[in-house]
């Protein structure tokens, strides 16, 4: 007796007893497919099959455009990153630095105090000169 698809089939629901439902329905479905291409005529299956290599490639060429993609946004994320960085580094330095030398300027401003505090100059000449508090002076 020649074996048939349909007798294959037959054979695979038993073989499927117990197998997760939605497994079946895809194995069915392919094996449907299949047996819809094994009746075509040679001139058909020539057609099918270069419509499925047609569909085969042009999923390869969408992945493939997809990684591309991917890659890309990943990549001008990373350099977005690296920019940021640098800006935010530039920002620190010159921040940083403007602290710095309102820090310093303000020591300068206690130095020159404490010696005219020395000399005996009034606080309230000191602070008209320095523009320091007077508790500051007065803790000198």
């Amino acid at each position: 007796m020649k074996e048939t698809l349909y007798s294959r089939r037959s054979n695979l629901v038993v073989g499927f007893h117990g197998c997760d439902q939605s497994i079946k329905e895809q194995v069915f479905e392919h094996l449907a497919r299949l047996a819809a291409v094994a009746d075509l005529s040679e001139e058909n299956r020539i057609a099918y099959d270069k419509a499925l290599d047609r569909y085969r490639v042009n999923q390869i060429v969408e992945e493939d455009e997809r990684r591309k993609n991917e890659e890309m946004r990943r990549k001008a994320a990373e350099e977005g990153m690296k920019e940021g960085l640098k800006e935010g580094i530039r920002e620190g330095i010159k921040e940083g630095m403007e602290k710095g030398m309102e820090k310093g300027e303000q020591k300068k401003q206690i130095e020159i105090a404490r010696k005219m505090r020395e000399d005996g100059i009034s606080i309230d000449t000191i602070i008209k000169y320095t523009g320091l508090q007077s508790s500051d002076i007065e803790n000198l």
